[in-house]
């Protein structure tokens, strides 16, 4: 029996099955646990505090995202524990990327509006597959 292939990148384990990889899905096992971890205990936060864990895929302005994203990282550098300043400011940048793909519309930084184009904007990772990184 052979088996149709619909990508080059099909990988053989040592078990006898395969694996579909293709580049540019992302690689989420380098990416630190515990980063993660305090980030989405910023959303359960931000869940307990607004009532719902989802509010910003209402959309919110990108630079009141900003804003905030900068006074959590002054208050960071500033030495103030009285909360995960860090989760603040990836939680930020993670809306403003939100807003970029799925909210186009709440992008409201006028040297940004021109490169918001929606959903599969950013596609340097093909693109590098397809020319080389540079």
């Amino acid at each position: 029996m052979s088996l149709d292939r619909d990508s080059e990148n099909v990988r053989a384990y040592e078990g006898g099955s395969f694996r579909d990889r293709p580049p540019g899905k992302g690689l989420f096992s380098p990416m630190p646990m515990n980063a993660l971890l305090r980030v989405a205990k910023r959303y359960e936060y931000g869940a307990l505090k607004y009532g719902k864990s989802e509010a910003f895929k209402d959309g919110l302005p990108v630079k009141d995202c900003f804003d905030s994203a900068m006074r959590h990282l002054i208050q960071y550098m500033d030495g103030d524990n009285s909360e995960d300043h860090l989760a603040a400011v990836c939680w930020n940048a993670m809306a403003m990327m939100y807003m970029e793909e799925e909210k186009p519309q709440w992008q409201d930084i006028p040297s940004r509006k021109k490169f918001t184009k929606g959903k599969g904007s950013f596609n340097y990772i093909e693109k590098a597959i397809k020319e080389g990184i540079k």
